[in-house]
This record gives structure tokens, C-alpha cells and sequence, in this order.
């Protein structure tokens, strides 16, 4: 089997926890007090952002939908150009996918904003509210880079010890 067979079930399953987590944090605790999950570390507290990362580019829902849209289908792109050597980068991709698949449902079916629900805070510093969308983003694209930097450490240190053999 393939190794790029996991990107579907990935992209699947992400979306699938996204939407549902999305659901059950709003219809459990509305936009009201928020809901201490581990204490001085995180809360669920519903908002809506209808912008993009970080609250930037407030009231470009069409924008950034246009861009969700693109995001995709440059994933598909790289994801069958790239050489099938396992799971790891189709799960990163199946994961960036599945975030950009789920603020994107929520864009279009939520009158351009996007539900976030998960706190994080040390003392009076907070994170910006986000979503397990956002979270596979930030993961898939993390499992891209490490990928990158890892094939470039392995290029390099046969490279290395190739001319040492000479």
C-alpha cells in the first residue's frame, strides 16, 4: 500500500474532529463564561473570527476562502508530484488539508466566520483563540518542515562521508 493512501483517511478523520469538536463546544457552552479544561493552561471558551490567522484581515471571508480553495488543490498537487516514500508527509498534507477543509465549512456555513473554542494562557499571557483546524495546520506544516530539514541533514551527511572515502 501506498504510502500517500493515508492523506484521504488523514484529511477524513481531521475534518471529521474539527466539525464535531466545533459543534459540541458551541451547543455545550454557547459564547458565554468560558470552561476551565487544566488549570492557569487552558479554557474552552467560544468566539467567532472572521478573519484569518491571529484575527488578521477582519471581513475577508470571500478572501480567504478564495485562498482555503487554492490551499487544497496545491495540496493535491504536491502530494502526487511528491516520490511515494511513506506516511509521513501524506498525513502532513492530509492534516494542513483537513484544517483548511474545516475553517472553510465553517466560513461558508457560519456567514464567513470561523468558531474557536481553545484557550491557551500562562499568567495573564493568551494565546489567540483557535480551533483543532488551526492545530493540524500548525502540526502538518511542522511535520513538513522537520521532513525538510531532516532529508537535508541525511543528503548531507552522505554527502560527507562520501568524499571522506575518496
Amino acid at each position: 500500500m501506498s504510502g500517500k493512501f493515508w492523506f484521504w483517511p488523514t484529511l477524513i478523520l481531521g475534518v471529521a474532529a474539527d466539525q464535531a469538536t466545533k459543534i459540541l463546544s458551541f451547543s455545550c457552552l454557547g459564547k458565554g463564561r468560558p470552561a476551565q479544561v487544566i488549570p492557569y493552561l487552558m479554557d474552552f471558551a467560544c468566539s467567532e473570527n472572521r478573519g484569518g490567522l491571529f484575527g488578521m484581515f477582519q471581513g475577508s471571508a470571500p478572501v480567504l476562502a478564495v485562498f482555503s480553495v487554492i490551499a487544497m488543490a496545491l495540496i493535491l498537487w504536491f502530494l502526487y508530484r511528491a516520490p511515494a516514500k511513506g506516511a509521513w508527509l501524506p498525513v502532513a498534507f492530509g492534516m494542513i488539508g483537513a484544517g483548511a477543509a474545516g475553517n472553510l465549512i465553517d466560513r461558508i456555513y457560519n456567514d464567513g466566520g470561523v468558531r474557536d473554542f481553545i484557550l491557551l494562557h500562562i499568567g495573564s499571557y493568551q494565546w489567540p483563540t483557535f480551533n483543532i483546524a488551526d492545530a493540524l495546520i500548525c502540526i502538518g506544516c511542522g511535520m513538513i518542515i522537520y521532513s525538510t530539514i531532516a532529508e537535508e541533514r541525511a543528503k548531507s551527511k552522505s554527502a560527507a562521508g562520501g568524499k571522506a572515502k575518496n
